[in-house]
């Protein structure tokens, strides 16, 4: 987890006006996280860049730089379950830790479940 907390992946935006931009943005009253996932998809449903910002932990930020890396080149079905298990051990998330993995995992549903909904309404 250190080396993603310390070098994290694809931080920033893209421009959510776009047509193949999907994003979502999760918070968490119970804990104050904070996090915003966006996806650039392609015709044939897969994930050709991925950025997010957070506001939130170590966990949380080496969570979503980990997933961003698993995401890009997936279809986007694939985001609807993302491997939460590969996850854990990845990044070594433990008792209280896990709660972020997790979270980090609902910000990137939540932004493929949209793109999913745009990709059908074309």
């Amino acid at each position: 987890m250190l080396e993603h907390f310390e070098n994290p992946r694809n931080v920033g935006t893209l421009d959510k006006a776009a047509p193949d931009v999907s994003s979502a943005l999760e918070k968490s009253g119970q804990c104050g996280l904070v996090v915003r996932a966006q996806l650039q998809f392609g015709l044939d449903g897969r994930v050709v860049e991925c950025r997010w910002k957070t506001f939130g932990c170590g966990a949380l930020v080496g969570s979503m730089s980990w997933l961003s890396e698993w995401a890009r080149g997936r279809a986007l079905t694939e985001l609807l379950a993302p491997p939460m298990a590969l996850l854990t051990e990845e990044l070594a998330l433990t008792g209280d830790r896990l709660h972020c993995g997790e979270f980090a995992a609902t910000a990137l549903r939540s932004a493929a479940e949209q793109a999913l909904a745009k990709l059908a309404a074309k």
